[in-house]
């Protein structure tokens, strides 16, 4: 027995009659004609703005019968829906043009207005993307696609999972954790028990298209008071208040039945009378959360968030659990209600789901596969650290203490992470709050001190519980604490700051063992004057500025109003350096040091370059007469000078050495060793280093690299022994001592004895 003619919802509508001036549109409509045999369109008025073309498209069936049943024909009659004046720009839509299209039994149709047949979901993800190459024939093809593909059972992607309801036109949107909501429905955690409803406390905002609830908490029996307490803290506030929270009460409803259901609803409820009627159908009534609305209710506003939850047979896509929630507000005032009832229909609209942002889900978005471990240290939370840390916390990666003494000023804030309601609060206070906000359903380990980060280092042990310290301070004074402090052996010690007026960033990352350290990743960074010429360039802008008056560091502090530094160059480096740190965090320290360079040039046009210096571990060695004192070799140096002892031997030689000193850390760093000039004299007891060539090669050096490098101290080797100076070489000291002291900048004496067998530093 054939299938009877259907009833086709293009027979409630008007012939379109009216004149198309969209020239696109009408190109469109020609070359479907062309496409569809010539055959004349039947256009119909759908709703004074659009029209709507009446279609039968083939469908290829399977051959051993539809899916379930399901009652899809070879010859399936469809409306497309065209926006008169803003296509192609708004891509048309479809639908069925049947009354008895099985609609209930389809995953893929958009909820419809009443009395409306529900538009195909043809595409995952943007309509606006994939019709933006597309024309009307192939909106048909995709169509009959469809089509087959619903009546073969194949539109679900999954089969072990279960595709829920596409939902459009909502007002507005409610955010809640899908998981949170889950618990409390299967493990049926009703606020009064066997009431089949929880209560939760949404925060409100307003948006253009509509309300937007944020669900604060679920409320239960043991934390009422406290949340009714705040409540009513935020209902007496001043409205003008930006701080002032719209507090509402909703509400989540479920059955206690295991009852599950596969059917779909495109016809969601306008009205208090068909939301029981909706709620019915799926097993849950509404007959408790009435009573409690009517007599109970303790919300000041009148807009009330209300989620069903359904249990559906399966996980649904894209979740954890088979709990499909549909989301909607009623608008209930006092005269809606009497005597335990709602009485009279009041309005109800539906709204989408948001999941709140989580720390994994962010790390899935960011593509993040790091870890940071359980503690890491931020030092520093100003313009620089504050968005350097923004950026991993947006990455997924919380787990830091934030250490910065300072308070937010007015002028912070254009460069600053932090949002304009945080003037006055403490700079590390303020990111702390940020960053809760962005994962408010999340428990996260993450505090802050507005102590200095010299105090900090000073606790001693703690310092060992850190996987990760981070320097994002402009301060020297810091970095010398820092170099001092003992750090266990598993910390990674970071340091970012800006220089050259905040056109070059610098990150360094010390090796395994804190080898090599901060501060010998600086020095070497100094060094590289000899093969970079950006290098160069800049040391010597640095050197021009110093001796100006213009600035007294390397570096740049970007805190204070005074420096011109713009945001987007902040930006820049700080994510530059963001980027970096997630990269190195995805492995373990290495035997090597990192010197990464982010250099942004404003001519010939805004641009940047970066670079990587890979730094081998150092030779580490304290002086032989004072222990305090510490001397770290660049890697080479030492076999360089045994190389040319050996070379030499059985005659003395020996040259001078080229570096910095710092007595605050008690520091020699040693990044080059000059050979012994032509004119020096040696045998096998004696060398006597000559000056031919000497003072210009020097001179050079403190050219090159601004005054950060210079001449350090002298090493002469002993073929021959002995394993200490000689009483000639501890005379030279004495005369270099008198000399070095009188220097604008003092040095200490430093005198290296090699021998055979001995590397021996004395430090005076």
């Amino acid at each position: 027995m054939g299938q009877s003619k259907p009833k086709r919802y293009s027979a409630t509508l008007a012939p379109f009659t009216s004149e198309i001036t969209n020239l696109d549109l009408s190109a469109s409509l020609q070359g479907l004609v062309r496409f569809l045999g010539g055959k004349p369109l039947k256009l119909f008025d759908w709703d004074g703005d659009q029209l709507a073309i009446s279609l039968t498209v083939a469908v290829e069936l399977p051959p051993l019968g539809n899916f379930d049943g399901i009652d899809i024909r070879k010859q399936e009659p469809v409306l497309i829906v065209i926006n008169l004046v803003n296509y192609p720009h708004v891509p048309p839509a479809v639908y069925p043009d049947r009354l008895d299209f099985p609609k209930d039994q389809l995953a893929h149709l958009y909820v419809t207005r009443e009395g409306g047949p529900p538009a195909f979901c043809l595409i995952r993800g943007s309509k606006e993307e994939w019709y933006a190459n597309k024309q009307l024939k192939d909106l048909v093809i995709r169509v009959s696609n469809w089509l087959r593909d619903a009546a073969s059972g194949e539109l679900t992607i999954d089969a072990d999972q279960f595709d829920p309801i596409r939902l459009e036109g909502y007002w507005g949107m409610v955010i809640y954790d899908y998981d949170q909501l889950m618990d409390v429905v299967t493990q049926n955690k009703s606020y009064i028990p066997q009431s089949d409803f929880a209560i939760g406390l949404f925060e409100r905002n307003q948006s253009q298209k509509g309300l937007i609830f944020k669900l604060n908490k679920i409320v239960t029996p043991a934390n009422t008071k406290e949340t009714f307490e705040e409540f009513q803290k935020e209902k007496e506030k001043d409205a003008s208040l930006p701080s002032k929270k719209r507090y509402h009460f909703g509400y989540i409803v479920w059955s206690n039945h295991q009852t599950v259901f596969d059917r779909y609803e495109v016809n969601l409820p306008s009205d208090w009378e068909r939301l029981k009627v909706f709620g019915a159908q799926f097993g849950i009534g509404l007959q408790n959360l009435e009573e409690w609305i009517a007599t109970a209710d303790a919300n000041t506003y009148v807009t009330i968030p209300v989620i069903i939850g359904v249990k559906r047979p399966k996980p649904l896509i894209g979740f954890s659990g088979n709990i499909e929630f549909f989301n909607f507000c009623l608008r209930v005032d006092s005269p809606d209600v009497d005597d335990g009832k709602i009485v009279n229909n009041v309005s109800v609209f539906f709204q989408a789901h948001k999941q709140p942002l989580t720390q994994r889900r962010a790390r899935e978005i960011s593509g993040f596969k790091g870890s940071f471990g359980s503690y890491n240290l931020i030092i520093g939370c100003g313009a620089l650290g504050s968005k350097i840390t923004m950026h991993l916390a947006r990455s997924g990666e919380t787990n830091f203490i934030l250490v910065d003494p300072d308070d937010l000023s007015p002028h912070n804030l254009a460069r600053h992470a932090a949002p304009a309601g945080s003037v006055g609060l403490n700079k590390a206070d303020a990111l702390k709050n940020e960053i809760n906000r962005i994962y408010p359903h999340e428990k996260l380990i993450l505090t802050s001190t507005d102590k200095s980060g010299h105090y900090v280092l000073s606790a001693g042990d703690l310092l060992k519980v850190f996987n990760w310290i981070f320097d994002f301070t402009a301060s020297n004074s810091f970095s010398q604490s820092l170099i001092k402090a003992r750090v266990a052996g598993i910390s990674r010690v970071c340091k970012c700051y800006l220089s050259d007026l905040g056109n070059l960033g610098i990150l360094l990352l010390e090796g395994k063992d804190r080898n090599p350290r901060i501060d010998d990743l600086q020095v070497i960074l100094y060094s590289q004057y000899r093969h970079m010429p950006s290098i160069t360039e800049w040391l010597q802008r640095e050197n021009r500025q110093e001796e100006n008056n213009l600035s007294i560091t390397v570096g740049v502090g970007c805190n204070s109003e005074t420096i011109v530094l713009s945001d987007d160059v902040i930006s820049l480096h700080s994510a530059y350096f963001a980027g970096v740190i997630k990269s190195e965090s995805a492995h373990e320290a290495g035997e090597i040091g990192k010197i990464y360079l982010n250099q942004i040039t404003q001519v010939p046009f805004y641009s940047n370059v970066c670079n990587l210096i890979k730094v081998p571990r150092l030779d580490v060695m304290p002086a032989v007469n004072d222990s305090s004192w510490q001397v770290r070799f660049q890697a080479g140096i030492l076999e360089e000078i045994k190389q040319r002892m050996k070379e030499s031997s059985p005659r003395e030689t020996g040259g001078v050495m080229v570096g910095r000193a710092n007595f605050k850390t008690r520091t020699i760093h040693v990044v080059e060793a000059l050979a012994a000039p032509p004119d020096s004299q040696a045998n096998e007891v004696c060398f006597f280093r000559g000056i031919e060539g000497l003072p210009d090669a020097i001179e050079q050096i403190n050219t090159l690299s601004g005054n950060q490098l210079g001449y350090i101290g002298e090493w002469h080797s002993h073929p021959l022994g002995p394993n200490q100076p000689s009483q000639t070489d501890l005379n030279t000291v004495g005369k270099f001592k008198n000399y070095f002291e009188q220097l604008p900048t003092p040095l200490p004496v430093f005198l290296m004895i090699v021998t055979p067998n001995h590397i021996l530093p004395y430090i005076f």
